[in-house]
């Protein structure tokens, strides 16, 4: 069970609010548990990286992208956008290693959110909410953004764009706004 996972790594207190919040956005709390840490393994993220048990921010592990090319390596989870929701939070740690910037100011480790109507035609632009170049220790970053009209579906990007170099991730929480 998520919740017991979690037990040694969240207070009771967090842990109870983690449920409020899901059932209040009809979501099922051990789904939102998992996709806050990295610790349930690569289950609810789609791409191509490791679980790194040695470098992590918070509890067991965190996500590992490694671009040893110029190429696009990332992991990404979509949701579903909750009828009440009016804007959208999106949080979390990176760490960066040696991330070589590509031929454009955007090629470099990210963290990006996608807004579409149904998980394929696009409300409005990808939206940025962290770039990371070099050698960067645990980084928090938080954004808000005000959901598109007619967004039913958002996905959360984490990768290394057309660069080169090792990008961490760990501790990403979403919420959805009334």
């Amino acid at each position: 069970m998520t919740v017991q996972l979690f037990a040694n790594k969240l207070t009771a207190d967090k842990i109870a609010k983690v449920k409020q919040v899901s059932d209040a956005l009809n979501i099922n709390h051990n789904w939102l548990l998992a996709v806050m840490y990295f610790e349930s393994g690569k289950t609810s993220w789609r791409g191509n990286f490791s679980i790194n048990n040695d470098i992590k921010k918070e509890g067991n592990s965190a996500a590992k992208i490694i671009s040893e090319t110029k190429n696009w390596e990332g992991i990404d989870q979509e949701f579903s956008v909750p009828s009440n929701a009016k804007s959208i939070t999106i949080s979390g740690w990176l760490k960066s290693e040696n991330i070589i910037q590509g031929e454009n100011p955007w090629n470099n480790g990210l963290l990006n959110v996608e807004f579409t109507s149904d998980g394929k035609n696009k409300t409005a632009q990808d939206e940025s909410i962290a770039f990371v170049t070099g050698s960067t220790d645990w980084q928090f970053y938080s954004k808000t953004f005000t959901l598109p009209q007619n967004t039913q579906r958002t996905r959360i990007m984490i990768a290394i764009g057309f660069a080169t170099g090792i990008l961490y991730a760990d501790d990403f929480q979403v919420k959805f706004n009334p």
